[in-house]
């Protein structure tokens, strides 16, 4: 199994930017996605998944993006199942 951060720009953009999600994949299927936060394009660092420091809701955002890629980790290293984020 494997899991990532993304902000997926092909959804439609909301008041507060396009939705952040966590994403799992497993059986080299697609799985469903958990939205995370919000964030306008031009506020996310897409090589490092994360928002920029100049991000309205940085210190909202970042603390949820730490605590996700903490899971991710130990999702994508074998140690958890995809029951994780129900």
């Amino acid at each position: 199994m494997k899991a990532s951060i993304k902000l997926i720009t092909s959804h439609k953009e909301t008041l507060n930017g396009f939705p952040i999600y966590v994403e799992l994949f497993f059986s080299s299927k697609k799985r469903p996605r958990k939205i995370i936060g919000y964030s306008p394009v031009n506020f996310w660092n897409h090589t490092l998944q994360e928002p920029f420091k100049e991000h309205p809701e940085y210190n909202n955002l970042i603390g949820v993006i730490l605590e996700n890629r903490s899971k991710i980790q130990k999702v994508n290293y074998g140690q958890l199942n995809k029951g994780y984020w129900r």
